[in-house]
C-alpha cells in the first residue's frame, strides 16, 4: 500500500500548525507550550468587591466605646448626668433638716424621697449644672460618704423618637378631626371619636415624657442613700 497519501496529509497538518504559530506571533502572543497550558487566562483578575465592615468597638478601662452615628445638623445632644452617693451618719434623726439646708444652698429640687427599713433614706434630687460641683462637695456635710458613682447617659435618640411619635399622634388627631367635621356620613362616628380621644391623650402623654427627658438632661441628678449608724 502506498504511503504517499499519509505523507501528504502529515505535510498539510504541519503547514497548518506552522501557519497558526505565525498568526499568534503576529499578534504578539507567547505560543510556547500553549497547547499544554490550555486557554489563556486574562492578564489581570478583578478582585471581588469587599463590603466594608462596621468599626470594631473600643474598650477603655472596661467601658465599651461605640462610634456614634452622625447627628443631624443643629441637633443638640441631650446627656443626662447622675451621681449616686452612699452616706453614713450618726445624726440620722437630724438628716431632714440637713438635707433642707443642702437643698437651699445649692438650688436643688427634691424629685423623690423614700424611707427604707433599717434607718435608710433614699432621696433623689436635681441640681442646676452650674451648682453641681459645689453640691457634690456639699454632700460630705450630710455625713461620711461611703460611695460616689457618677454616670452619664446620652438620651438624644430617645428624645428624638418621642418627638417623632408626638408628630404622628398629632397628625392622626388632625386627620380624625377633619373627618368628623367634614359633614360626610361616617358609619362608625363613635369609633372615630374614641380614636381621636386616644390620639390626643397619646400626644399629651408623649409630650410629658419628652419634657421630663429634656429636663433630666438639663440638670444633674443626685441620688442619696443615707444610712444611720
Amino acid at each position: 500500500m502506498s504511503k504517499t497519501p499519509a505523507f501528504a496529509i502529515a505535510l498539510v497538518l504541519l503547514a497548518l500548525g506552522a501557519g497558526w504559530i505565525v498568526f499568534d506571533l503576529s499578534r504578539g502572543e507567547d505560543v510556547s507550550g500553549g497547547f499544554l497550558r490550555g486557554p489563556r487566562r486574562p492578564d489581570s483578575m478583578e478582585a471581588p468587591a469587599v463590603e466594608p465592615r462596621p468599626p470594631m468597638p473600643i474598650t477603655l478601662d472596661g467601658v465599651s466605646l461605640h462610634p456614634e452615628p452622625p447627628q443631624p445638623a443643629g441637633t443638640p445632644r441631650l446627656v443626662a448626668h447622675t451621681i449616686t452617693f452612699g452616706v453614713s451618719t450618726d445624726k440620722f434623726h437630724d438628716i431632714q433638716e440637713a438635707i433642707g439646708r443642702w437643698v437651699t444652698a445649692h438650688h436643688a429640687s427634691i424629685v423623690g424621697e423614700e424611707g427604707l427599713p433599717g434607718r435608710v433614706l433614699m432621696v433623689t434630687l436635681t441640681v442646676p449644672p452650674a451648682d453641681a460641683e459645689a453640691a457634690r462637695a456639699g454632700v460630705r456635710g450630710l455625713g461620711t460618704v461611703t460611695r460616689e458613682s457618677p454616670a452619664e447617659e446620652d438620651v438624644t435618640a430617645s428624645h428624638r423618637a418621642l418627638l417623632a411619635r408626638i408628630d404622628v399622634a398629632r397628625a392622626e388627631d388632625r386627620r380624625l378631626t377633619g373627618l368628623l367635621s367634614s359633614g360626610t356620613s361616617i358609619p362608625d362616628a363613635a369609633g372615630v371619636t374614641r380614636a381621636q380621644t386616644f390620639a390626643r391623650a397619646e400626644a399629651s402623654r408623649l409630650a410629658s415624657e419628652a419634657a421630663a427627658l429634656a429636663a433630666r438632661a438639663a440638670a444633674v441628678t443626685f441620688v442619696l442613700k443615707i444610712e444611720g449608724r
